[in-house]
């Protein structure tokens, strides 16, 4: 029996807030995350066993294509407020962090309550095979 261990998905996570969280910017940091941080968490996602029956992995599944299509009109959205917090003297990326949140319930509502019906309803329409005629007495099957 394989042990699933949380150490990896903790450290992917401790990689992610540090990099976030850090008071550095420009296009040399940007440069970095983008060639080191992203492939290092694509890394230690990809290797971690986080278990098939795990919730939190599944609800994280599960709204990952509607955080992908949510995402920028609710920041655009948002954009106001975060640009007064942030003048106001909060830390940007706890501004971040609170922007998230609405982020995640939008998109776990936007996939509940209409990506999933519509998947469903797209695969019964669109994958099922219509059912062949009945042969006639006296036709040969084809």
């Amino acid at each position: 029996m394989v042990r699933k261990s949380w150490s990896i998905p903790l450290v992917a996570v401790a990689i992610l807030v540090a990099a976030v969280s850090l008071p550095i910017g420009g296009w040399g940091y940007d440069l970095a995350i983008i060639v080191l941080v992203f492939p290092a968490l694509l890394y230690l996602a990809a290797s971690a066993d986080f278990g098939v029956q795990n919730a939190t992995v599944r609800f994280l599944a599960d709204i990952s294509y509607p955080v992908y299509a949510v995402h920028l009109p609710l920041i655009m959205a948002m954009s106001g407020v975060l640009k007064k917090s942030i003048h106001h003297g909060d830390h940007p990326p706890v501004a971040v962090y609170l922007a998230a949140l609405p982020i995640i319930l939008f998109a776990w509502a936007v996939g509940r309550w209409y990506e999933l019906p519509t998947r469903l309803w797209l695969s019964q329409r669109l994958l099922t095979k219509p059912p062949k005629p009945a042969l006639q007495a006296g036709q040969a099957a084809r």
